[in-house]
């Protein structure tokens, strides 16, 4: 169900057809800060004829899919500064554990590590996205990584202390989930894109 508005919105931007259309309009409405709701579909089993659902469609749906959310240019510059963020992590993380073990170094890898990826994001993923005052970006994108870092925090002891991997494998497993939890909140919260 769409707002008058919204609709309006969708269809002059809408360029998919068969089931891209619910993920695409779903973008669309995320791009331009409509609300959105949940509203519950009940389907049934076909009472006759055959279903429209052949290979071609389901192919096309995973190439929309792929196009819609791995190559847009802003995730592909948000994974870039995550990877500069992860070499960071990984390197103050290498040369600290010794020093001060596991769970300082963890930590004093992801603050720099945290600092390096905001820096980037303001000046290069985000650059357009500058409403807010500097200082209100910077705390919010703290904040918002809180979440993320917490994530990274107990992936990583839990995959070093329970399932006994090393330090640097359980600390790239635990930088992914919180890659997926950070792009989010950065997009939505700290930056506030709107197209």
């Amino acid at each position: 169900m769409y707002s008058r508005r919204a609709a309006e919105i969708i269809s002059k931007s809408i360029n998919t057809k068969h089931y891209e259309y619910q993920i695409g309009s779903l973008l669309i409405a995320l791009d331009n800060n409509l609300k959105i709701g949940e509203f519950p579909i009940v389907f049934k089993e076909r009472g006759s004829g055959k279903s429209k659902l052949t290979f071609g469609v389901i192919l096309s749906w995973a190439r929309f899919i792929v196009n819609s959310f791995i190559l847009r240019t802003r995730i592909w510059k948000y994974l870039i500064v995550g990877g500069i963020g992860t070499a960071v992590n990984e390197g103050v993380l290498y040369l600290l554990i010794r020093q001060l073990g596991l769970e300082f170094a963890s930590a004093t890898a992801r603050a720099v590590s945290i600092v390096s990826n905001f820096m980037l994001n303001d000046i290069w993923t985000f650059s357009e996205n500058k409403k807010n005052r500097f200082i209100y970006r910077f705390l919010t994108f703290h904040l918002s990584m809180l979440l993320g870092a917490l994530a990274n925090f107990l992936i990583l002891e839990f995959s070093v202390k329970i399932l006994k991997l090393d330090p640097l494998s359980g600390n790239l497993f635990g930088i992914f989930v919180g890659f997926l939890l950070r792009y989010y909140t950065s997009y939505r919260y700290v930056w506030r894109v709107r197209k």
